[in-house]
């Protein structure tokens, strides 16, 4: 995954499938330049969010961007490919 993706503490957030945040700590098995390869802490399939929230708070439901919906729009603003919900 993209290391920018995982916060101080080996932690991400996870869009579940009510579209609601997830703090989830992690286990990096190796850190890259520009990814990480993660050993355990995720399941095949999960969402995390690849960009940094405004306001990451557990339970947060949230609009997770397609995504072809992201790649077709071309490079979003820092913060914007998970929104807080209306």
């Amino acid at each position: 995954m993209p290391r920018s993706a995982v916060l101080a503490g080996d932690l991400v957030h996870v869009v579940d499938a009510d579209d609601r945040l997830r703090i989830r700590p992690i286990e990096v098995l190796r850190r890259e330049h520009d990814r990480v390869v993660v050993r355990s802490g995720l399941a095949d399939g999960e969402r995390v969010a690849v960009s940094r929230l405004t306001i990451p708070i557990e339970g947060l439901e949230v609009r997770p961007l397609a995504l072809g919906a992201a790649l077709d729009a071309g490079p979003a603003p820092p913060g914007d490919d998970a929104e807080p919900a209306p």
